[in-house]
């Protein structure tokens, strides 16, 4: 109960932060420059979920299988589990730098200040290095708590000092990257130091995560897969040619997600206990999730009636209030959306059926189609309301593809689900 209020206080505080620096950023008179910060720190989150949810979901099962990182527990396969682990984000994040290169090179919102968004790859790297899942499977998760609280703090601390200052915001974002590797690496030593161990990465690090990837290669490509929506999302919005439109679109987003960490706190306390009991359709986990589904509705609910009082804050053109209030609306209903899928998708990911080849065929012709909606709807109209139309019905279609592979296994099993 207390890691499940810790992450609970956590989830929701660190939520706040990315709403203030998108409403400090709306404030700014070079929309094209913060747009990009915008952008970038989508394709971080992005990367942070790719890296965490691909082959190394695995080894923090089996880690958290045996009882967790523990005094007294470290073991030497534990220790290979944890440096697997860092080998394959180092990986992930060696392929997402040449990635980010090239969308800095092809979309338009990127394009303009392309050195800076290039060098600020050093954020990604920073964000994604703070060891969530590894935190987790402890009895001490605080330390991504608070190296994740320093983090963003850092980043504020920065804005706000750019802004004071009137300096170029060519170097906030590479600074902001190279603050948070800082403290994502002293609280991991710190980590080890309060456990006892040392982890070696070297040449053998890398080739067993190589290993692991080439293994388990359905799993990462799921993982890549199930989150189509989020990744057309960071693409395509760069393709919007309205950068205020863009950054009123970012703060009702990040509302969006504030709401959706409540879902996040659901998973985050409870798959730890799923990944030992092996199920999420337990009685008490039914009953959590009910909870939790409610606190969303009320949320959800609270935050449309409130949206036109958060949004006068800003003080911007009344066509910027209606466009505000739109995206609250479709993003509330995609949470609910999303809501409904927590259980299946708890599930599908404990009992490995993700990492399943023929789950592949079904997600990639789900993400073909979700491509396909996205891409002719930016064509067609280019505007912001395209994206949260294609974000609802992205997310809809992903809600399918995870009921049908669950009602595919009941059938296959005869008691896989028995109670859905």
């Amino acid at each position: 109960m207390k890691k499940f209020l810790r992450v609970f206080y956590s989830q929701i505080f660190n939520s706040f932060f990315p709403i203030l620096i998108i409403s400090i950023l709306i404030k700014l008179a070079d929309n094209s420059q913060t747009t990009s910060i915008f952008l970038l720190i989508n394709f971080a989150n992005i990367y942070l979920l790719f890296s965490d949810y691909s082959s190394n979901t695995i080894l923090l099962k089996d880690t958290l299988q045996s009882g967790g990182v523990r005094k007294g527990n470290i073991s030497e396969q534990l220790i290979t589990d944890i440096a697997s682990y860092i080998g394959v984000k180092a990986i992930v994040l060696f392929i997402g730098f040449f990635v980010w290169v090239a969308l800095c090179l092809i979309v338009p919102q990127l394009k303009v200040h392309k050195l800076s968004n290039i060098l600020a790859y050093t954020f990604i790297i920073g964000y994604n290095i703070n060891f969530y899942w590894l935190y987790m499977s402890s009895d001490k998760e605080y330390f991504f708590i608070i190296s994740n609280f320093f983090g963003r703090l850092f980043f504020l601390f920065l804005l706000v000092l750019f802004i004071f200052f009137k300096l170029n915001f060519f170097l906030l974002m590479p600074l902001v990257g190279v603050g948070s590797i800082a403290i994502s690496i002293l609280s991991f030593l710190r980590f080890c130091s309060v456990y006892s161990f040392k982890v070696n990465i070297n040449i053998d690090t890398f080739k067993h995560a190589a290993f692991v990837v080439r293994r388990d290669w359905p799993l990462v490509a799921n993982s890549f897969l199930i989150m189509t929506p989020t990744t057309c999302l960071s693409f395509f919005i760069g393709f919007i040619k309205n950068s205020s439109a863009v950054l009123v679109y970012a703060f009702a987003e990040k509302i969006f997600m504030a709401i959706r960490a409540l879902l996040g706190v659901f998973v985050n306390s409870v798959y730890p206990v799923i990944c030992q009991q092996g199920s999420i359709f337990t009685k008490r986990s039914k009953q959590i999730l009910m909870a939790f589904y409610l606190a969303v509705v009320l949320g959800c609910i609270v935050t449309y009636l409130l949206s036109p009082i958060i949004f006068s804050y800003l003080h911007q053109p009344v066509e910027f209030n209606k466009l505000f209030t739109k995206c609250v609306e479709y993003f509330l209903l995609t949470t609910l959306a999303i809501g409904l899928n927590t259980p299946y998708f708890l599930q599908l990911l404990v009992t490995n059926h993700f990492n399943d080849k023929k789950n592949f065929i079904l997600f990639l012709i789900t993400s073909i189609l979700i491509v396909g909606f996205f891409f002719c709807l930016i064509l067609l109209n280019n505007n912001v309301t395209s994206i949260l139309k294609s974000v609802l019905f992205s997310e809809t279609l992903i809600a399918l593809s995870f009921i049908i592979i669950t009602q595919l296994a009941k059938a296959k099993r005869g008691i896989f689900l028995n109670s859905i």
